[in-house]
């Protein structure tokens, strides 16, 4: 991954690289969906290797992670340049509470059903939008195509949780 880091650091990353971080980036989202397809809910109110957080926590976090990438990149198509979650900090946080209190069926359908609206988002952006500046989280901007990698990298990190 650290190559793949380096080339969005680059001053452009050329059409083959994004195209194949969306297809990495989807095949995480594939691995992550089967591994979690038949949990339970001992399993989701059951502790994740993050201290405080429940398997839960970290599967309602991938969700709202998915749908601020949705949200960043319908902002670009808008000319409108939005925070990665609505409310900030609290409400993403009071947004996880709330998803890991879920049945393991609602947080794993959540998760699904966020990850399958940022898999349409990736298909209907066009070259143009990917060049968009958007507010890529932590106070920093960049290019809407860097969204693919930072969100490609949570899943494969959380994964492990």
């Amino acid at each position: 991954m650290v190559r793949r880091r380096e080339r969005y650091q680059a001053a452009a990353v050329d059409d083959e690289t994004l195209h194949a971080d969306i297809a990495d980036c989807r095949a995480a989202h594939r691995r992550l969906h089967a591994r979690v397809a038949e949990i339970g809910d001992d399993t989701v109110r059951g502790p994740s290797r993050l201290p405080g957080w429940s398997v839960g926590h970290v599967l309602a976090h991938l969700a709202r992670n998915a749908d601020s990438v949705v949200r960043r990149l319908d902002s670009a198509k808008s000319g409108q340049e939005v925070e990665q979650y609505p409310g900030g900090p609290a409400e993403r946080a009071a947004q996880i509470e709330a998803g890991a209190r879920l049945p393991a069926a609602d947080v794993v359908a959540d998760l699904v059903r966020a990850d399958d609206a940022l898999d349409r988002a990736f298909d209907e952006a066009d070259d143009q939008l990917w060049t968009v500046a958007v507010r890529l989280g932590g106070g920093t901007r960049g290019p809407a195509r860097e969204l693919v990698f930072r969100r490609w990298r949570e899943v494969e990190a959380h994964h492990v949780d």
